[in-house]
């Protein structure tokens, strides 16, 4: 977790994190799954969203391109991710 705290701003590669933290994927994947109940690729999704909404208030850029510009590959799906995370839209 320490692992992806560091370095959730950038592209993440599993095959990376696993020699970087001397894991097997499949030991990785079991083991991040069993301390958090999480994938990993959901847990750094959740992640990212979460500083998603700490710059959603104290930027003012739009909406959409916010989440653009980092880690989602469009705005509307952003905001779908946001709305199912947070309960209302990044706008709200």
């Amino acid at each position: 977790m320490q692992w992806i705290e560091e370095r959730f701003k950038y592209e993440i590669r599993l095959d990376q994190m696993t020699a970087d933290v001397h894991l097997s994927k499949s030991y990785a994947y079991r083991i991040f799954h069993q301390e958090t109940g999480s994938s990993i690729t959901e847990y750094v999704k959740a992640r990212r969203l979460k500083q998603e909404y700490l710059l959603l208030e104290t930027t003012s850029l739009w909406v959409e391109e916010e989440g653009k510009t980092r880690w989602f590959p469009n705005g509307p799906y952003f905001i779908q991710l946001f709305r199912k995370s947070a309960g209302s839209t990044p706008l709200q």
